[in-house]
């Protein structure tokens, strides 16, 4: 097979009809979040929708015979994505109670099926302390910081092609395997 049979076979991965949806539901969540705060009614439509097309989904998936390791994935992020966004609105919306979101945000991010334990940094006691004001040290970190994000988002980036590259890859040998059968 050719670089370009290569291409087309991860391109068809990507174009999968569960994974359409799941590019539906990240501009459902979007609109969401920048809904909620304003007009409630829209951006609690919009995640309801979110949540009923991962149903759909996972029902495509099967019905196409459309289950992919990429697939799987990429659902498991969009639903992370989602719930952690609904806590962070929340957290806005209802600042009160934003210690219990917050904490459930916490067991999501942390949760031991993801696999990985990713640590939520709390806030630096250098900030309540010192010559600096909490704004004039955000100031300062953020200037600082800034290249390195910008630098990490790029290798981010760079390392998410890959991965999408490699594991459509593995998808498209295993549906030739399996069709060979």
């Amino acid at each position: 097979m050719d670089n370009r049979d290569d291409n087309m076979g991860q391109y068809e991965v990507l174009t999968f009809v569960p994974n359409v949806i799941d590019y539906v539901r990240i501009v459902l969540l979007l609109v969401a979040y920048y809904q909620m705060p304003g007009d409630p009614v829209t951006g609690s439509l919009c995640y309801f929708s979110n949540v009923i097309l991962d149903e759909v989904n996972g029902y495509a998936a099967r019905l196409f015979n459309q289950c992919t390791r990429f697939g799987s994935q990429l659902d498991i992020l969009v639903d992370l994505v989602g719930t952690c966004g609904l806590l962070t609105v929340l957290c806005m919306l209802y600042p009160r109670w934003a210690m219990v979101f917050q904490h459930n945000l916490t067991d999501e991010v942390c949760d031991p099926q993801d696999g990985k334990f990713r640590q939520p940094t709390p806030e630096p006691v250098l900030l309540q302390l010192g010559p600096f004001t909490r704004v004039g040290l955000y100031a300062v970190l953020f200037y600082l910081c800034l290249p390195v994000a910008l630098l990490k988002t790029y290798i981010n980036c760079v390392q998410l092609q890959e991965a999408v590259r490699t594991i459509t890859e593995v998808d498209m040998q295993e549906r030739k395997q399996a069709l060979a059968y």
